[in-house]
């Protein structure tokens, strides 16, 4: 498969759009953009640059990995890191609340909890 090809293909998923949509969007077939991300087609300018247009990017981004796409990928795994890390955060918030709601400080050395709760205040 070209760049072309998987580049299309990875950003009409991440624009969580089915091909049919895309090619709606595009104005083309959904067998057309389906033989693209196959390697089996190739698009025109004219194609590339209406496909590009409904994903809402460059054709340069469509084209290979530029920095563009590279920016875009590197804030889409920061954000999904964030919340990641939020979402431990919150679980860890939990198990503390639940820990000193029970009384299980004591089985717990209590330095330790009231360490964890300063930092996650900080």
């Amino acid at each position: 498969m070209n760049k072309f090809a998987t580049q299309l293909k990875l950003m009409r998923k991440a624009n969580n759009l089915s091909q049919s949509r895309l090619a709606k969007k595009a104005g083309c077939t959904k067998s057309w953009i389906s033989r693209i991300e196959s390697g089996k087609g190739s698009p025109s300018v004219e194609c590339a640059l209406k496909l590009a247009r409904a994903l809402n990017v460059s054709i340069t981004d469509l084209a290979g990995d530029t920095p563009g796409a590279a920016k875009r990928k590197a804030r889409a795994a920061a954000m999904i890191a964030e919340a990641q890390y939020r979402d431990i955060l919150n679980e860890f918030r939990e198990v503390l609340n639940t820990i000193e709601r029970n009384n299980f400080a004591v089985a717990f050395n209590p330095e330790w909890v009231l360490r964890c709760r300063e930092r996650l205040a900080a």
